[in-house]
């Protein structure tokens, strides 16, 4: 199991990476590194 630091979480690909990893089912960690939490918890 790895971490995986996604920055940029809010925006256009860092949302799609998300979007893929989460997809895929793998067994690694997603950390999100945001600045606007409130936009963060939103998406």
């Amino acid at each position: 199991m790895s971490n995986i630091l996604i920055t940029g979480a809010t925006g256009n690909i860092g949302f799609e990476v998300i979007r893929f990893l989460t997809k895929i089912d793998s067994s690694n960690r997603i950390i999100v590194g945001a600045r606007n939490i409130d936009k963060a918890k939103k998406v």
